[in-house]
């Protein structure tokens, strides 16, 4: 069947035919134009949805701080999380915190986290552990000290260079989304048994600086009061 005159029969048409032809012609090839946006919009609503990808997280603007501060308050804290882009559900929530590169190890039956990039070395566990050196899992700031020199004592992983952790150290840990389907904000290597842990750091003589993972923020509390303990070293 034939849609369109010959040449013969073009030549014969009247000039109001032959536009007549040409509109029917256009409207015919515009038909698959009209269905284009329903099939676009289709193909948008059959495709499986994306899934939310996590931010980019960055690296160390300078080299974390290892000596302990006597009289750390909020403003400091609050600058220091800016300076290293770490994250804290209520100091610092734009913060998209550290590119971690961990590695579990066992040396000497103690049980460490490694991570490659910040040359840090953790306790998996920490305090109250099977590895560790008290069967106490929370403990005062001053037992605190007194856990990281037995930790020392005994070598703990073939080292004895442990310390309590400052609080920049710390805050390498914190991560921007709870893992592993828990509510914890630190990494499923680590264990969750030390939901939150001491810092060497002080706001005044009565009060210290710990890090919440459950909470995911750091916060000052009496050093009276009881906690766990993570040590760390330098790799």
């Amino acid at each position: 069947m034939r849609l369109w005159p010959t040449k013969r029969q073009w030549n014969k048409w009247s000039l109001p035919s032959k536009y007549s032809a040409i509109g029917l012609l256009i409207a015919l090839l515009s038909v698959p134009l009209i269905f284009i946006p329903f099939w676009s919009d289709t193909d948008k609503k059959l495709s499986k949805p994306k899934v939310p990808t996590r931010p980019t997280e960055v690296k160390l603007a300078k080299k974390l701080r290892q000596k302990c501060l006597l009289n750390l308050d909020k403003d400091q804290v609050s600058a220091m999380l800016r300076e290293f882009d770490f994250y804290d559900q209520e100091l610092n929530t734009s913060g998209r915190g550290v590119v971690n590169e961990f590695e579990s190890k066992t040396i000497y039956d103690g049980n460490v986290i490694v991570d490659l990039q910040t040359k840090l070395v953790w306790q998996r566990s920490g305090s109250g552990s099977n590895d560790s050196p008290d069967s106490k899992k929370e403990m005062t700031l001053r037992e605190a000290d007194e856990y990281i020199i037995q930790l020392n004592k005994e070598k703990f992983a073939g080292f004895k260079d442990w310390h309590l952790p400052t609080l920049e150290e710390t805050m390498t840990l914190m991560e921007r989304f709870e893992q592993n389907g828990t509510e914890f904000h630190i990494d499923s290597l680590f264990s969750y048994d030390q939901m939150w842990i001491w810092t060497c750091d002080e706001e005044n003589e009565d009060s210290s600086w710990i890090v919440v993972f459950l909470k995911e923020t750091c916060m000052t509390f009496p050093i009276e009061s009881q906690a766990s303990v993570r040590a760390v070293r330098s790799s």
